[in-house]
């Protein structure tokens, strides 16, 4: 299972920007960072049988260069599952937008099935971007998830967002 965010369809979902970011900045920002938390959030999928999960070690970047470090775990509760990591990246480059990441990000999650992913998404933290973005970024962000659709809400270095894709 991978989710992975394309830079096409973040374009869409960046609404607005402050005095901060660029909508482009922003968009290249994220895509990044969706796809370092999307491959964290595999190495926390329960196998059938299980529980819970946990995961501290070191991910590669499937779409560039660089490594992250994931400390978390996933547990079944009566609703589903809910998911806590922490994720701290190293130099994390995304090839396609020349951008490099390091800092960390907090994601907790609350899941009523992980596969397809259906249920919330909060996502906090601050990064520090280089290459073609030059920047210090703070997170926020609530993603919400069902079969159909995605709903983002929050901010990413200044540049808010407010839109709803389907799936």
């Amino acid at each position: 299972m991978r989710l992975h965010v394309p830079l096409g369809i973040c374009m869409l979902l960046v609404g607005g920007c402050s005095n901060n970011l660029d909508q482009q900045s922003a968009t290249k920002v994220m895509t990044s960072a969706l796809n370092g938390t999307a491959a964290a959030q595999v190495k926390l999928k329960p196998v059938a049988g299980a529980g819970s999960a946990s995961f501290d070690g070191d991910i590669q970047n499937p779409a560039g260069s660089g490594s992250a470090h994931v400390t978390g775990s996933a547990a079944s509760t009566a609703a589903g599952f809910s998911v806590n990591f922490d994720i701290a990246f190293a130099h994390w480059t995304d090839l396609a937008s020349n951008v490099t990441l390091d800092g960390s990000l907090h994601e907790a999650a609350a899941f009523s099935t992980m596969s397809p992913f259906v249920g919330s998404v909060k996502i906090t933290g601050d990064l520090a971007a280089t290459g073609a973005v030059q920047a210090a970024v703070a997170f926020d962000l609530a993603l919400d998830y069902s079969p159909t659709k995605l709903q983002v809400v929050g901010n990413v270095g200044g540049a808010s967002l407010n839109a709803t894709l389907g799936l």
